[in-house]
Parts: C-alpha cells; structure tokens; sequence
C-alpha cells in the first residue's frame, strides 16, 4: 500500500473525499443522515482546494455515476484506487 501511495499521491497535498453511492442512496435506513450529491459537496471542495491549497482530490466511492460527476468537475485533480 506504501508504494501504491507514493505512486498515486506522492508529496503532493491531497483532499481526501469520500461519497457513498447507490448502496447508501438506495437502502434508505431509517435515522441515517442522508448522502449529500456531488452538486451539494462541489461547492465545499472546492472552497478547501482554494483555502488549503490542495493539489488533488483522493476520490473514494463505490458508484460509477459520481466518479464520472466528480472528474466533470474537477478532471485529471481526481485520483482513484481501481
């Protein structure tokens, strides 16, 4: 895991981000907090990307559709363990 991590983020500074997805969206458990979208959170990312200077995103998700909202939005800045 050490030298996928150098690999991937080496010394660059890194927002992690984690959005759950369809599992979360769809089982609707009673008293959880709802998952907000992509369109919610890209605001506040990139607030942070600004304030902290971060040179990418480490972008954890089980759902195809918000990785491809989340590389709409911020592009190559995406990283991902596939």
């Amino acid at each position: 895991m050490d030298e996928y991590a150098e690999a991937v983020i080496g010394d660059k500074k890194i927002l992690g981000v984690y959005i759950r997805g369809t599992d979360y969206i769809t089982t609707n458990i009673l008293g959880v907090s709802k998952q907000a979208s992509v369109p919610d959170m890209v605001p506040m990312i990139r607030k942070w990307m600004d304030e902290y200077s971060f040179d990418g995103i480490f972008l954890a998700t089980e759902d195809e559709g918000i990785l491809r909202d989340m590389r709409a939005e911020f592009g190559s800045l995406v990283k991902i363990v596939a």
